[in-house]
């Protein structure tokens, strides 16, 4: 491709950096119309990098397993072309339930490409899933399989006995549950598909709708919030710069798919600045393995970013760094909920880098502002807001 994404590790230590970014425009910064084409151009400058690499469930400082940029991007092409053959159009959706995996980001890459992506928390009550779904118009569902876990088959039976509409579900570790007519495998049914490319019309304007997220319901009721593709190419310029994201860098993959934490901060800003994710475990840093062994897979795999939220960062606390080499760390994040002032000292003088914080919404895909890396470091402020964010203090009483 003639464009190319520029680079977003500029200084930031005061609000006149925040100005001066602001001084390129944002469509030059990131020179696309849709997510999958700056994709498809980060996977041309970062081909056999690494950009995924999954470690092993149970077992998370046994060997890894690494897929490149390039197999990745042939992956979400397989997975657009499936949900393209299972006739999915523009409007309408994908909404799965799956643990972290692999596959969670095959799922968001293609669907996003040619449909709009739905990623549901698994641990909601099936009532609430289905009525995610319903509400999100999705024709396709994605579910995880018995063997797998019994549990989130028995929601994704839910809600599929009630959307008689769904023209097919795909089911990761699927068997027994596949019928062959409505209800397939997903492995098996993806590697059929042409991973070169993908044949059929793609989102490729900026302003189509290619996710619905729901929100948490931290400031009020769970509702589903629109991204478009100029939302999500905004943050992934934005929060690079703020992140100071680089291809340098690496970090551990260990937060929910269906938070936009997880699929946009360590998701597809990462990813697209040519940065390494290591998906940690299915249930994220959920499991006790991974924080136990957390310091250690800093080590080993040269991690530049501690990130979490404010309760895996109390839990680190308990963990003793040992004798594993923590200084690639470069910088701490903590978003999600605001953090104790305590706990963001306690973690900063453990880990060696300050602990920032960032705040954002889902309605506006991720952070509006953040704590300048390089700047004063203070523990409980909002920070400076980001690149083409308007930030406004206002008394709705």
């Amino acid at each position: 491709m003639a464009n190319s994404l520029k680079a977003f590790n500029l200084p930031f230590n005061s609000l006149a950096d925040v100005e001066k970014f602001e001084q390129t425009p944002i469509e030059q910064w990131v020179p696309y119309h849709s997510v999958y084409d700056a994709f498809c151009a980060t996977v041309e400058k970062f081909v056999d990098k690494p950009a995924l690499i999954t470690l092993p469930p149970g077992d998370p400082m046994g060997e890894g397993i690494p897929i490149t940029y390039r197999e990745l991007l042939a992956k979400a092409n397989q997975t657009a072309n499936l949900f393209l053959s299972a006739g999915l159009k523009k409007g309408e959706t994908v909404t799965y339930l799956l643990p972290l995996c692999p596959q969670a980001y095959f799922t968001m890459l293609g669907a996003e490409a040619v449909g709009t992506v739905n990623a549901v928390n698994p641990l909601l009550e099936p009532e609430h899933i289905h009525g995610i779904a319903e509400a999100a118009n999705a024709t396709i569902l994605i579910a995880t399989g018995q063997a797998l876990s019994p549990e989130l088959w028995e929601k994704a039976a839910y809600v599929i006995e009630r959307m008689p509409n769904l023209k097919a579900v795909y089911v990761l570790g699927g068997d027994k549950e596949c019928d062959g007519k409505k209800i397939f495998p997903l492995d098996a049914e993806t590697t059929k598909q042409d991973a070169s490319a993908i044949n059929g019309p793609l989102n490729d304007s900026l302003d189509d709708v290619i996710g619905y997220y729901h929100t948490g319901g931290t400031t009020g009721v769970p509702k589903l919030a629109p991204h478009t593709n100029r939302m999500q190419l905004s943050q992934i310029a934005s929060s690079g710069f703020g992140l100071g994201y680089s291809e340098k860098d690496c970090l551990l993959a260990g937060l929910p798919m269906f938070h936009i934490s997880g699929s946009i901060v360590v998701g597809l800003v990462p990813m697209l600045n040519g940065i390494t994710l290591v998906i940690v475990s299915p249930q994220g840093f959920r499991d006790p393995l991974v924080i136990g062994n957390y310091w250690r897979l800093v080590d080993k795999y040269n991690v530049t970013v501690l990130g979490g939220v404010p309760t895996m960062m109390s839990a680190l606390l308990n963990v003793p760094v040992g004798d594993a080499d923590i200084s690639t760390l470069r910088a701490g994040l903590t978003g999600g909920s605001a953090a104790p002032i305590e706990v963001l000292k306690a973690i900063s003088e453990k880990s060696g880098v300050p602990m920032l914080e960032g705040y954002g919404m889902t309605e506006v895909t991720c952070f509006t502002t953040m704590q300048p890396q390089q700047g004063e470091v203070r523990f409980g402020s909002v920070g400076l807001r980001f690149p083409f964010v308007e930030v406004k203090a206002a008394d709705i009483d």
